[in-house]
This record gives C-alpha cells, structure tokens and sequence, in this order.
C-alpha cells in the first residue's frame, strides 16, 4: 500500500489563511501568547493575579494597618482547554497517485470544505460561547427598531466606559436584520461612519467607534440581539493537527483526504466584562443567586449553582465548585461569589450575572 502524503506543511498555512479571510469572528479576537501556546498543547493553565481596591493611608491607624488590612495576594487561576475536535474524511474517485493534477484536486477539497463548512460551523460556535459565557448579559424584551437601535448600542457602549472597558478593540456583532435597521435608523443617517474607514475582512463598517460585523442568520445565536466584545475578553485558540492523503487505499480507487484541525473560544475571566450580550424576546437571563451573608448557603434557580470563596469569577475560575452550601472556616470572612449557570444545551437561557457577599462563618453555620 502506498505511503500516505503528509500535507500538513504544505496546506497548515493556506489552511489558516482560509480561516483568516473568510472567518468573520476568530480574526478580531485574541490570538496573543495564551492563543499561540494553544497551537502546541490542549491545555494552558493561565495564572493572574487577584487585584484589592486601595486603601486610605492613615497615621492614626494601629500600627502595622496604617496601609490598611493586609491581604494575601491571590491567583486567579484559570484553565483553558480546547474542546472542539473537527476533522472531515473525502474521497477523489479516480486519482491514482499524487501527480499535479491530484494535489491541485486535493487542494479544491481542502479549500471548499474549510468554505463551506469549517469557517460558518466555527464562526456558529465561537458566537455561542461569547453569547452564552460573556461577562455582561443583559435582558431587553422590547424589540430593536429603527428608532430604537443607535440608543441601545450606545446604551452597550456607555456601560462598557463605565466598566473601564477600553474603547479601543472592540467590535459590534450583529445578525443581518439589525445591521439592516442600523443602516436604516434616523440616527445612523446623521452620524454617517459606515464605509468611510479601511475595513477589515468581514467588517461592514464602524459605529460608536467600533468595528461591526454583520453575522449571517445561520451563525447567529437564537434569541441575542447583539455582541459587543473586546479583543482581550475573549481569546481565540486553535491548531491544525494534520491533513493527509492517501493514495489508492484498501477498496478505494482514488485518493483519500483526511483533515483534523482543533479550536476553541475562550472568555478571559478578569477582561469579562468586555463581553456586552443583549438578549432579547424569546430568551431569559437566569437571576443571579442570593448569597446569606450569615451562613453562605446560596439560593438560586433554574441551572446549577457554582461558587468561589476565594474572590475569583466562579464563571471562570478553576477554584469554582458547584454546589450552594460553600465551605468556610468558623470564624473566617471570605467572599463568596456565586452565578446559576443555564443548561449547556439550552439556546435560548442565559447563565445569570455573579452575586457576591462578605460571609463570616459561625458555629453552627456554613462553617467547617
């Protein structure tokens, strides 16, 4: 039986490209060094440090607080895995071997799969993930309209300035019928910016100082109106294991083209908040827990309860447990943190916001 031929030197790269020029999510976000030690491993533990706010300086304090309480210094420990493992098995009927003419037939199925089928299923899960697992999911049951949908972007865009999200590197998602009632909207036709800058691959314009990308109504998640998501919130992992060909195989006439390839999209726990997701009719933001500032026990509805008690996200944080009764020691103060997370399968529940609370445990309460 002939050798097979290892295309993956040859094709890695174009491959890639394809991606790049045809993908409308993964080339605006985060390909940075957590992204590049991806291409090599499955897995890459993140470690980042747990900020304080600052304390006021004073004289009078006891000593040894005079630059207030002392805290630990934390991590903030997070594990990034790829799950998604793609691969596709095609067959060229009558390519005895692997002459000019049977590469460049390879090369036409490699490229129209990674087309048709690689760059829309990739985009479809890499929106779902930002969609569901974003830092900010906010609920609006009014439909966008003409007259509405500049106020509630701006709205968006009001709350990530807030949240000291910069404004640079961030880029507006929206499906086909809401990028159509922004180009129509009253607003939008005073403030012109749509077309007057060099676009990117997959761009359509700018507005409110964001680059949009208009997403077709196959790779759109049900039920969310828009994304808002910062290059550093969200980071995008992937490798190419291997493409190869084999030439006239056992009962096969022809040659045979196999592909693997693995990605992932990933939501950076301390950049979260510069993931705006706006759901609107049709979906629900589950309602963030209540966390007993007594005894801890969380009580929270409609999905799995998850909780940290080292101040960490616990929808991020590799220290998250699930569960509502956290374990603290009697007569420590720790923060709990706590978010009801919505069925993986459900398309159109939304995980809910994060509580927090300062618990002290007593005896007899969620103590140890």
């Amino acid at each position: 039986m002939p050798e097979p031929i290892n295309l993956h030197e040859r094709w890695s790269k174009r491959i890639e490209k394809e991606y790049r020029e045809n993908g409308l999510v993964f080339p605006h976000l985060n390909q940075g060094a957590v992204a590049s030690e991806l291409q090599g491993v499955k897995t890459v533990m993140v470690s980042q440090l747990i900020t304080v706010p600052y304390s006021d300086y004073s004289l009078s304090a006891t000593p040894g607080t005079r630059y207030g309480e002392v805290s630990e210094v934390g991590d903030y420990v997070q594990e990034f895995t790829m799950t998604q493992q793609k691969s596709f098995n095609r067959f060229i009927e009558g390519v005895t071997n692997m002459d000019q003419q049977g590469l460049k037939s390879a090369a036409r199925v490699i490229q129209s799969q990674i087309r048709e089928q690689g760059v829309p299923s990739r985009d479809k899960y890499a929106l779902s993930v930002l969609a569901h697992k974003g830092g900010m999911i906010v609920s609006n049951a009014t439909a966008l309209s003409k007259s509405n949908v500049i106020d509630r972007i701006t709205d968006a865009t009001a709350t990530l300035n807030d949240k000291e999200v910069p404004s640079d590197g961030r880029t507006l998602y929206v499906p086909a019928n809401v990028y159509k009632l922004i180009r129509t909207s009253d607003q939008f036709m005073q403030i012109e910016q749509m077309g007057n800058t060099a676009l990117r691959k997959g761009q359509v314009g700018r507005l409110d100082n964001m680059a949009v990308v208009e997403i077709p109504a196959s790779r759109w998640p049900a039920s969310v109106n828009f994304i808002i998501v910062h290059k550093d919130a969200a980071i995008a992992g992937k490798k190419i294991d291997h493409t190869t060909a084999h030439t006239n195989p056992l009962d096969y006439y022809g040659t045979v083209i196999q592909h693997l390839e693995y990605y992932d999209v990933f939501v950076n726990g301390p950049k979260a908040v510069g993931i705006y997701v706006e759901v609107g009719a049709g979906g629900t933001v589950l309602a963030a827990p209540t966390i007993n500032a007594t005894t801890g026990v969380i009580t929270g509805t409609g999905g799995t309860v998850w909780h940290t008690v080292d101040g960490s996200d616990p929808r991020y944080s590799r220290s998250a447990v699930p569960g509502a009764a956290p374990v603290i020691p009697i007569g420590q103060t720790v923060t709990v943190r706590a978010y009801v997370q919505a069925a993986a399968a459900s398309d159109t529940t939304f995980s809910s916001a994060v509580a927090t609370a300062q618990v002290t445990a007593a005896a007899g309460g969620g103590g140890d």
